[in-house]
């Protein structure tokens, strides 16, 4: 049936944008992450003696 297939290519198109957009979302997080842990990392280091 047409009408189905075209709602399951319809489905699966959303969800595979979905995954891409929640892809890029974990890797600028991750980036945005590690940015913050080596200015932590990098401050703790002058604090030190």
């Amino acid at each position: 049936d047409y009408e189905s297939s075209n709602i399951l290519d319809n489905l699966l198109s959303r969800m595979e944008q979905y995954a891409n957009n929640l892809e890029t979302l974990v890797a600028e997080r991750t980036a945005d992450y590690l940015e913050e842990k080596r200015k932590c990392e990098e401050l703790l280091y002058q604090l030190l003696p």
